[in-house]
């Protein structure tokens, strides 16, 4: 998801962008809006955003101005110019201070959407192409069943929708190419944020968690890898609203709890195991305080010296050889944790279970 900045010191002007980004379906974040240039620099140094529009007559300096400094001091970010007035040396500099596009008012809607998707196109290639022709196929597509099913984080009703759109999306499209699935991958994924969003979910885990998604886009050739992938979007999305939705919780420390038995030997942490089932660490933490009294390390140390007791007592291998096997690096750790959690050494433990 990008992040977008909006600088228009006219309160109509103001809504009328704002409501074009947010009508737009594009993969953007209205991070804030400014009514002065002076404004509009202090918000992009702190917000830094990926693409800012903005208007050419902001009352406290020209936008081409702004935009100027804008480009010093953030090279990579887009800037799209709005302006009621126009000429050859308006155009000259323009193109001199390097904006992404320049936009007449009165201007279309779709005028300002297409101006968008182009700067989003060169920031990130990998979709470009799928935008125009293919929106008359996307926009026969009946969202509300996706949409409804994210906000209440109806799981299988969100697969079911999603298999459902694919299933419409490759009739009307009759063989889609790469390209169109990966459109459309990129779509559903940002319309479902933004229902999240809309839904009260904390926006800065769900922008991470819809970055990560949006890389993943580029792995998509077929409608088979589409819908491997949609299988991941639709976990990730149900368990980002799962704070919102507290019902969904239960699920997610399923899940957890699953992957902790299933990779305990291996070297896991609280991060890895948060990406895997698509929350934040500190929420992941929170579910584990509350529905178990208790936390990662714990439960991954029981798992790890419950089965070394097994192994203690029915195989010969050294105490060196059981550590490594369980998941721990350090021996020495390992002898630690186990007194602590037995009450006794490895060694103890072998000769009195041991006979």
């Amino acid at each position: 998801m990008y992040k977008i900045l909006l600088a228009e010191d006219e309160l109509l002007g103001g809504q009328i962008l704002y409501r074009t980004v947010r009508e737009s379906n594009l993969p953007l974040l209205v991070v804030g809006q400014a009514g002065s240039g002076g404004t509009c620099l202090k918000m992009a140094r702190e917000l830094l955003p990926d693409l800012v529009v903005m208007d050419y007559g902001l009352p406290d300096q020209d936008g081409l101005a702004v935009a100027a400094e804008i480009k010093r001091i953030l090279p990579g970010t887009e800037v799209i110019i709005v302006s009621e007035v126009a000429g050859p040396a308006i155009y000259r500099q323009a193109i001199r201070t390097g904006v992404a596009d320049f936009l007449l008012k009165p201007f279309r809607p779709s005028e300002l959407t297409e101006a968008v998707s182009g700067a989003l196109d060169r920031m990130n290639p990998l979709l470009k192409g799928w935008r125009g022709a293919d929106n008359i196929i996307w926009q026969a597509q009946n969202l509300s069943d996706y949409l409804q099913a994210v906000k209440k984080q109806e799981r299988e009703k969100v697969r079911r929708a999603v298999d459902k759109i694919l299933q419409n999306f490759c009739q009307a499209a009759s063989n889609p190419s790469p390209g169109q699935l990966k459109g459309l991958a990129y779509d559903l994924l940002i319309i479902g944020a933004h229902a999240l969003l809309d839904a009260g979910t904390e926006g800065s885990t769900l922008e991470k968690e819809v970055r990560q998604q949006t890389k993943l886009v580029g792995s998509i050739g077929s409608v088979e890898d589409w819908q491997n992938w949609a299988n991941e979007m639709v976990e990730m999305l149900c368990n980002c609203g799962a704070e919102k939705h507290p019902g969904a919780e239960h699920l997610a420390l399923r899940r957890a709890l699953k992957y902790i038995e299933q990779h305990y030997t291996d070297d896991i942490n609280l991060n890895d195991l948060a990406r895997h089932v698509h929350l934040s660490p500190a929420y992941l933490s929170r579910i584990f305080k509350t529905k178990m009294n208790t936390n990662f390390m714990a439960i991954l140390s029981e798992l790890r010296i419950q089965r070394a007791k097994e192994l203690l007592v029915s195989s010969d291998r050294t105490i060196d050889e059981i550590a490594y096997e369980v998941g721990f690096k350090n021996s020495g750790y390992f002898a630690r944790v186990f007194k602590k959690m037995s009450g006794m050494t490895p060694s103890a433990y072998r000769n009195k279970r041991g006979g």
